[in-house]
């Protein structure tokens, strides 16, 4: 399928990681030349560029009321950004080669994952305080989500895992397996009963929340899924991979709607709040603005 999207040009290296805003109005990237940028989604220019990480930046979040991002860097820290200003407000030391981060639906905390350091870290957004670890993985944290009531937290492993995890009682009741190599990326569904999971597998898989067990198992793509995202409806599954395309799914049966083509091998995603929009980023330091045709995004498949 052909699908009409813009590129958004200014990173030197791969895109890591992307994140709209919660009103939709801008767009985040995390970039491998060590800085972030802050686009404009309505006229796909940059807004600001965010620098001060001496070495890759491999994840991204912004808080629900949209005025500060979170990145994790391969510079052994994470930092909180004020997204008006775009200047740095912490530099969060304490963690080892952090690969991912995100916050919660209250905005007062943030869980962050790590390539050498496999516990995950709960830290204070106002101060940057760490907040306690979340150890159980035995190899690197490649991704993190949060359910929207914060009650717990799906992570993503090398270790071709996923695990939940009980907020409160800092532990992890579930470990989710299936998956055949690295879990990449993963992502919860807006009502918090399922999740979705993307590997170097070449699959997606999506997993009862609740119960941990596997519901379906999307295949289609030819080579490593390295993003997934949810609707805002929850819908719709989106996946981008270095096979070139983002794919779009139907979440209640895993049949394939849409495949777009695009000139780069992919590296993330994300979902637009409420637009039927992704963002892909590539390894070339493109991010692509992909729109994903009609359907119903907000309300139900189409």
């Amino acid at each position: 399928m052909t699908s009409a999207h813009r590129t958004l040009t200014g990173h030197a290296r791969e895109i890591s990681a992307c994140a709209f805003s919660p009103d939709g109005t801008f767009l985040v990237s995390a970039s491998v030349d060590t800085t972030l940028k802050v686009w404009d989604v309505r006229s796909g220019a940059a807004r600001a560029t965010l620098a001060g990480h001496r070495h890759a930046v491999w994840g991204c979040s912004v808080s629900p009321r949209g005025d500060r991002i979170v990145s994790a860097s391969l510079d052994h820290t994470l930092a909180i950004w004020d997204a008006r200003t775009g200047s740095r407000e912490h530099v969060v030391h304490g963690h080892t080669s952090p690969t991912s981060c995100a916050v919660s639906p209250d905005g007062s905390w943030f869980v962050s994952g790590s390539y050498d350091d496999f516990p995950l870290r709960l830290w204070s957004v106002g101060s940057g305080a760490g907040r306690g670890a979340l150890p159980g993985h035995r190899d690197a944290v490649m991704a993190c989500a949060i359910s929207p009531d914060g009650a717990w937290i799906a992570s993503a492993s090398k270790d071709r895992t996923l695990r939940i995890w009980d907020v409160a009682a800092h532990s992890a009741p579930r470990a989710l397996s299936g998956h055949e190599h690295w879990v990449r990326d993963c992502a919860i569904s807006p009502d918090g009963a399922w999740l979705v999971s993307a590997s170097r597998d070449r699959t997606l898989r999506i997993w009862e929340s609740a119960s941990g067990e596997l519901r379906r198992v999307l295949a289609g793509h030819t080579d490593s899924v390295w993003g997934c995202a949810i609707s805002p409806s929850g819908a719709w599954v989106v996946s981008a991979g270095t096979d070139r395309t983002v794919r779009l799914w139907r979440a209640a049966t895993g049949a394939e709607r849409a495949r777009i083509e695009l000139p780069g091998e992919l590296t993330c995603v994300a979902a637009h709040p409420s637009l039927a929009l992704a963002a892909a980023g590539d390894r070339h330091g493109t991010v692509h603005l992909v729109d994903l045709g009609d359907v119903e995004w907000a309300r139900g498949p189409g």
